[in-house]
């Protein structure tokens, strides 16, 4: 038994690309703990970071020795160009995988519909293929967006054929399955698989014994943070005039905003930060375990996204690492948050995306031991079932079953 991997997220710092790494290579361990089987992952990269190779092999430090991983370098702008590019050398490498090792006892993952049209042409193959749809991804493009048009037919296109012809779907949740056949039109004919991010547990062991962990309780500032890419659709520009209005709120400590991360919109966060004359720090993206503990540190993370699909559909593997860290949560209340019961107060604080709100919310948690303290205990114990071996574990069953 092999698994063959094609996927545009593995390599690199973005919240995407951490959980498909570590999905991934729980995958890879579950699968030789089993079968004694191997995994060829092949992941698409801009050329760029590609020549830094050293930044690379830090991120496959934890790669099983079952896996080799082999980096394909990709021009992924404008977008309608990259997903035109991965969908053929996507078609490649099936028939270099039917040549080399035939279909009987080869599991195929996929990220992304784009990537698996070759595969799904090939009805030997559809059994054990698995796409995983992360996102209504035509809701995330910017405004401004090369080609918009184009490139949103041609994901719809390509979800549809798919969503027809895999043997299995992944998706994040059973509301972003929902939204993906209202707005696609169409229910898939494979099974159906729920695949939420998760928390590697001896990570996040390691960062509970790091000395950047231990608060210092008598610290003179509050760390008010958010942890990711900075995107259009993040709201860390709300987060940043949300801070700017805390000096109305007469807290007893001075506020230091912390964001863990870059990408496209931290120019724009950092002329924020100046015209508002905050104390704010951004660390550009860096490793996964030293991102974690800055995490570890906050006194609450903030995520006030706006409302597109991805979002409202799915729960971000920062929730998820921020839980089992035990660091309170502010974030806008979106549908799959209420989807799962969870409550305000309780489990998370609700926002609205817009910084009057945000920022009463940053307020009221700081002002209060007793709420970070239920918001960080029920936290722990919500993560604890997003561990990824239990999750690669369902996932190799369903593609192993008759």
């Amino acid at each position: 038994m092999r698994m063959v991997v094609y996927t545009p997220s593995f390599l690199g710092h973005s919240g995407d690309a951490v959980n498909e790494r570590q999905l991934i290579f729980a995958l890879c361990r579950e699968l030789w703990r089993r079968y004694k089987g191997n995994c060829l992952v092949f992941s698409q990269i801009p050329v760029l970071p590609l020549l830094r190779l050293h930044k690379l092999r830090t991120q496959l430090k934890s790669k099983p020795a079952n896996t080799v991983v082999l980096p394909m370098p990709i021009i992924g702008y404008p977008p309608l160009l990259g997903y035109v590019l991965g969908c053929f050398i996507g078609f490649f490498i099936i028939i270099l995988v039917r040549l080399l090792y035939g279909c009987s006892n080869t599991i195929v993952y996929i990220r992304g519909s784009w990537n698996a049209l070759g595969s799904a042409l090939f009805s030997s193959l559809r059994k054990r293929l698995v796409v995983k749809l992360g996102a209504i991804l035509e809701d995330e493009f910017p405004s401004r967006t090369p080609f918009r048009k184009s490139t949103k037919m041609f994901i719809e296109s390509s979800d549809r054929i798919v969503l027809q012809n895999a043997g299995v779907i992944a998706v994040s949740s059973q509301l972003m399955l929902k939204n993906l056949v209202l707005r696609r039109r169409i229910f898939p004919r494979g099974r159906i698989t729920v695949v939420p991010p998760g928390i590697d547990r001896k990570i996040i062991a390691e960062v509970m014994h790091s000395k950047l962990l231990l608060k210092d309780s008598n610290r003179k500032e509050y760390v008010v943070g958010f942890i990711g890419n900075l995107a259009w659709w993040q709201g860390v520009d709300i987060l940043v005039e949300a801070v700017a209005k805390l000096k109305n709120y007469k807290l007893d400590k001075s506020v230091r905003l912390l964001i863990i991360g870059g990408g496209p919109e931290r120019k724009r966060v950092e002329r924020l930060c100046r015209h508002y004359k905050l104390d704010c720090s951004i660390t550009g993206f860096m490793d996964h375990k030293k991102a974690l503990e800055y995490l570890a540190s906050l006194d609450v993370l903030v995520v006030p996204s706006k409302r597109i699909s991805s979002m409202e559909c799915n729960v971000p593997i920062k929730i998820i690492e921020a839980w089992t860290l035990g660091t309170p949560i502010i974030v806008t209340k979106h549908q799959v948050f209420e989807y799962m019961g969870l409550k305000n107060g309780e489990h998370l604080v609700f926002c609205q995306p817009h910084p009057d709100d945000v920022a009463e919310k940053i307020a009221t948690v700081l002002k209060s031991k007793m709420l970070k303290n239920r918001l960080s205990m029920n936290g722990i114990k919500l993560a604890e079932k997003f561990a990824y071996e239990n999750i690669a574990k369902n996932l190799l069953s369903i593609l192993i079953s008759d």
